[in-house]
């Protein structure tokens, strides 16, 4: 499935219903880690992950923006992304290995350790061509860099990038020309050319940085806005294409990890939230911590490409 813009030539400029950002909470439990949306738009599916609990959850999104029907596949590892296969299963990053994992949760394969020792997978995109690009973090206190890398459809990896502190949100513009990524430690978005076709990764530069929090997942909408979540923020940030900074969606929650378009008019966003590290005072002004929540963020978002299944590296 080739990566499109959503209601293409029909879509309104973000000022145009940018009156209309609303935030509701969904009705799901309260997760330590809750990460990595993902829209299925063939299944018509919404899933995310649990990474602590080691937790896949997917669940169908109705006409009415209402999550019913959740299923909760759970595995005895942390799960730092999981991102749905043709098959009804998934790719997913299981500390420190690549995993296809049966819609019943069973790990059906498993690839060698992909990171230095003492890190995990933490997360995912696929690339316009179907590759799976995936970085991780540091789980010591030793400092240990971790990579960013690339499972090619040779079913090679190549390393992106190799300096990074917590690899994080990742996705590409509207052209697919530009890849966005983050290091959450370091405060920074980075952009850098990128050419599916041929596989050439340009030289990255600072996007934007963050100061005020911490960038961790990431969704680009289909006039090319940056949407970045802010742990210890409390919202959603947008960046236009030259890094301003230009609206800002807040939560009632303070640590928000990620978010993706949902629906079939890619019209909505689910968000993603974190209880992990909160104490009972920290969680009494916002009950809400580690839930999911639904946004509407006055932009269309994109469809994403499917993973091209390869063997898993050995």
């Amino acid at each position: 499935m080739s990566p499109k813009n959503a209601m293409a030539g029909s879509m309104a400029a973000p000022e145009d219903r940018e009156s209309e950002m609303t935030v509701t909470v969904l009705p799901t439990r309260q997760h330590a880690l809750a990460e990595g949306p993902h829209w299925d738009g063939d299944a018509g599916l919404v899933s995310w992950v649990d990474i602590e609990a080691g937790e896949i959850s997917v669940a169908v999104l109705s006409p009415s923006s209402e999550l019913s029907g959740q299923t909760t596949r759970t595995l005895d590892e942390r799960v730092g992304f999981a991102l749905p296969t043709a098959d009804g299963g998934f790719i997913a990053g299981v500390d420190d290995r690549l995993c296809l994992v049966a819609d019943d949760g069973l790990v059906s394969a498993r690839s060698r350790s992909l990171l230095p020792a003492g890190c995990r997978f933490n997360d995912a995109v696929v690339d316009p061509e179907g590759r799976l690009l995936a970085g991780g973090l540091d789980l010591t206190e030793a400092g240990t860099l971790c990579p960013l890398v690339r499972l090619e459809l040779d079913a090679t990896v190549t390393v992106i990038d190799e300096d990074l502190q917590l690899s994080n949100g990742l996705g590409f513009s509207p052209d697919q020309h530009t890849l966005y990524s983050v290091d959450s430690l370091a405060h920074v978005v980075y952009r850098r050319p990128y050419d599916a076709g041929s596989g050439r990764v340009g030289d990255r530069q600072v996007f934007v940085r963050v100061d005020d929090a911490q960038p961790d997942g990431l969704a680009v909408d289909a006039l090319g806005g940056v949407w970045v979540a802010l742990w210890g923020g409390s919202g959603v940030r947008c960046f236009t294409q030259d890094g301003t900074a230009r609206a800002e969606v807040t939560l009632p929650v303070s640590q928000v990890t990620s978010l993706a378009f949902v629906g079939p008019r890619l019209d909505r966003a689910v968000v993603t939230t974190a209880a992990f590290g909160l104490t009972p005072d920290d969680l009494r002004p916002q009950p809400d911590a580690g839930r999911l929540f639904l946004a509407d963020l006055g932009v269309y978002g994109q469809l994403s490409t499917r993973w091209r299944p390869v063997p898993l590296p050995k």
